[in-house]
């Protein structure tokens, strides 16, 4: 209550003015304070090796990573060595997401008083230290708000709806978890009627992410976007591996994983596949694309044979999936910080089920209202962090890395839920 009394004391009407002038101060102040960024992970390499690839206009090699951030890598002169460019430019477009999210909110009606803690809590060092990395969660984060920006504005204008499913397609580009992600905006229109609107937003979709899986295709004979899913999915069949028939790669997969269990950085062998995956490659002599389909086949068929092993592996990668991603350059070398942040994420997310469970109540109680007093795009919203969670899980091992371009979605959700909250007690009183 302390902290509602303190937003409404903020000016009305102004909330654009100061969110912008919130993100310059943030850019400053996480420019000086950052100044080891950007930070290599262990992918790094393998995003920079697509935008090395990608120097002499084209790509000459079927790559485990999809092209857009190795695009941006190549753009901001950092697809061969990490330099400052690449951290400023990931800041930027991080800060364009908040403002264009915030905008959203205004033009939906979100009232000012909740509005302000969008930059309020996207600022903050553990939802902005992601552009301290070089990975594609910041840019894929943007792409998303874009898409959504778009979607709000355009109405019944189809020139917008064809730019959202551009910019959607673009995001299917950075992180192939989006290689669906038309289906979430396309949908609402669908059910709205709009037949139209939802046909040009797909086909625009279909036109980027349908183009470059038709260019892999005829260059190296692999119709996707990364031929990664075979390799992926084997990161949730980590103890059905046992129970395939002797083989060439089941002594190699066994063999990994056993050492990986031991020897890995989480002792649990989840990720045990992308160190068999060099040794695969070696000793089978398959390409890519076909140790991909291999691996596919054989994950699919063990999965088939133990459904509710592989159940039980989706449900604790959905628990992991929405732990905090508190990481060095938000905690800055604190324990207290990294208290303070986990805190604030568990309260975060305790406040966005709780928002979920008032909606859906008052859905079953009376959907009518529930249904009209929300905007589509909280809806929208609501389907896209679901689809990245439902992706991510069911063929990975549900990183909360992977949740962090969704997080701007969320923390709209829970202000709208919020505020749905508030009208619905005020027209019960």
């Amino acid at each position: 209550m302390y902290t509602l009394r303190i937003l409404r004391r903020l000016p009305s009407g102004k909330l654009l003015t100061l969110s912008t002038l919130a993100c310059f101060v943030a850019l400053l102040l996480y420019g000086v304070t950052w100044m080891n960024a950007p930070l290599s992970t262990s992918d790094t390499p393998s995003y920079q090796a697509v935008g090395a690839d990608l120097a002499d206009g084209s790509l000459d090699a079927l790559h485990l990573r999809a092209p857009g951030y190795g695009l941006f890598l190549l753009a901001t002169g950092s697809h061969k060595d990490l330099g400052r460019p690449l951290f400023w430019a990931t800041l930027v477009v991080y800060l364009c997401a908040v403002l264009l999210l915030t905008d959203i909110a205004r033009r939906k009606g979100l009232p000012d008083r909740y509005a302000y803690a969008i930059p309020g809590l996207l600022l903050l060092p553990p939802f902005i230290d992601s552009t301290a990395y070089a990975l594609s969660e910041a840019l894929t984060g943007f792409l998303l708000a874009l898409a959504l920006w778009l979607f709000v504005l355009a109405r019944d204008r189809r020139l917008l709806y064809i730019a959202c499913g551009l910019v959607l397609g673009a995001a299917g580009l950075v992180r192939p978890t989006y290689q669906l992600a038309f289906i979430v905006f396309a949908l609402p229109l669908a059910v709205k009627g709009q037949w139209r609107a939802s046909a040009l937003l797909s086909a625009s979709f279909v036109l980027i992410v349908g183009g470059y899986c038709l260019l892999n295709y005829a260059k190296f004979d692999y119709f996707g976007v990364t031929p990664a899913l075979g390799l992926n999915l084997s990161t949730q069949t980590v103890p059905l591996i046992d129970q395939l028939p002797e083989s060439q790669i089941k002594s190699i997969l066994i063999d990994v994983r056993d050492k990986d269990l031991v020897e890995g950085t989480s002792k649990t062998g989840k990720m045990y596949i992308w160190r068999a995956y060099p040794r695969l490659v070696e000793q089978t002599g398959l390409g890519l694309a076909e140790l991909s389909a291999k691996m596919q086949d054989i994950n699919l068929s063990l999965i088939v044979q133990n459904p509710l092993t592989y159940l039980k592996e989706v449900g604790e990668a959905f628990v992991i999936y929405w732990f905090p991603t508190v990481t060095r350059p938000s905690m800055m070398g604190s324990g207290f910080l990294k208290l303070l942040w986990t805190a604030l994420h568990f309260a975060f997310i305790l406040l966005f089920g709780i928002t979920l469970i008032v909606f859906l109540g008052s859905f079953l109680l009376k959907p009518g209202y529930a249904w009209s007093s929300l905007p589509p795009v909280y809806f929208v919203m609501l389907l896209t962090i679901f689809y990245t969670a439902l992706i991510s899980c069911l063929v990975e091992v549900g990183n909360p890395r992977y949740r962090v371009p969704t997080d701007g979605f969320i923390v709209l959700v829970i202000l709208f839920g919020v505020d749905y909250w508030q009208k619905t007690r005020e027209r019960l009183a």
